[in-house]
């Protein structure tokens, strides 16, 4: 009894494929390769078609294309959703815009930076006087996990910009300022459900470029007021009464019994209590209750009447 070898996936598929060669291109030869069941070959020069079976027709055209057209959109739809699927963040994140006070103080916690993985984070710096502060130079802890530098020339800009290059991290930068022996401290963090697309960080300190106020003094000692600086974001905090101004670039809250004035003016009467700037040029004063502002206006004096 005579065994016959397995058949192996290559001469299983030798046929078809011998095959589909006959349908593209002529008989290259009459003679038949030993061990195969073809149809009868021509004579080499004839140019005589070969008479091919459709069931044999089929399993030709299944050997060079496998996939139908059906099965190739099929499968392209899946790569791209796994793609998708891939290049989004493990969570879904709020997009933010803050502010952050800094004092340089022995003992201070170093505030944490929200970043994410395919989103840039700026970082502003300004003085207490709302004055751009500019940055000499940066550093992040792993700079396998995050890149960060500054927007423009070293000591010419007041731009961080922090890159992440890993999805999961938590590392530190140090930002060096222009005149400032101390370096401002940061914590860089992911996995936050609130991304800080931009965070313009305020040192409670005079920069290089600090602005000389008109009213001077005590004014612009540094504050630590959290209300000022929500209403210097834009968000009052929860109670402040909103009031009624006769200047539209002029907003006013009454809260705690105390006026909170927000305006890109300068204010020159009545003397305020506190006041926070933003780098964009934004003020916001802390007085006591006046009906009536004197501001300053591109150089000119404007009266701005207050009512509830």
């Amino acid at each position: 009894m005579t065994t016959r070898p397995f058949p192996t996936v290559t001469s299983m598929r030798i046929g078809p494929l011998l095959l589909a060669a006959l349908l593209v291109m002529p008989a290259a030869a009459s003679a038949q390769p030993a061990g195969l069941d073809l149809p009868s070959l021509p004579p080499a020069g004839t140019g005589k078609p070969v008479a091919v079976s459709d069931e044999a027709l089929e399993q030709a055209l299944q050997a060079v294309r496998p996939m139908t057209p059906e099965q190739i959109r099929k499968f392209r739809t899946i790569m791209e959703e796994q793609r998708k699927a891939q290049s989004l963040p493990i969570s879904p994140s709020t997009p933010i815009n803050r502010s952050i006070d800094v004092s340089l103080k022995p003992g201070e916690i170093s505030p944490v930076v929200r970043v994410q993985a395919g989103k840039a984070t700026s970082l502003t710096f300004s003085d207490i006087t709302g004055r751009p502060w500019p940055v000499l130079a940066v550093t992040v802890g792993n700079n396998l996990a995050a890149k960060a530098e500054s927007a423009g020339k070293p000591g010419d800009t007041n731009i961080v910009v922090i890159s992440p290059l890993q999805q999961q991290f938590e590392s530190n930068m140090i930002v060096t300022l222009v005149n400032n022996p101390v370096p401002v401290a940061f914590t860089l963090r992911t996995g936050d459900a609130q991304v800080d697309y931009r965070a313009d960080v305020r040192v409670k300190l005079r920069g290089p470029n600090a602005a000389v106020d008109a009213v001077g003094g005590a004014a612009l000692a540094p504050t630590s007021d959290g209300a000022l600086i929500a209403f210097l974001d834009g968000t009052p905090p929860r109670g402040a009464e909103r009031m009624r101004t006769t200047s539209g670039d002029v907003e006013a809250w009454w809260m705690d019994g105390l006026l909170y004035v927000r305006t890109p003016n300068q204010l020159l009467s009545p003397i305020f209590k506190a006041k926070s700037s933003h780098v964009s040029g934004v003020n916001v004063y802390q007085i006591v209750d006046a009906p009536v502002l004197i501001v300053s206006r591109d150089g000119q004096m404007a009266t701005v009447r207050i009512s509830r």
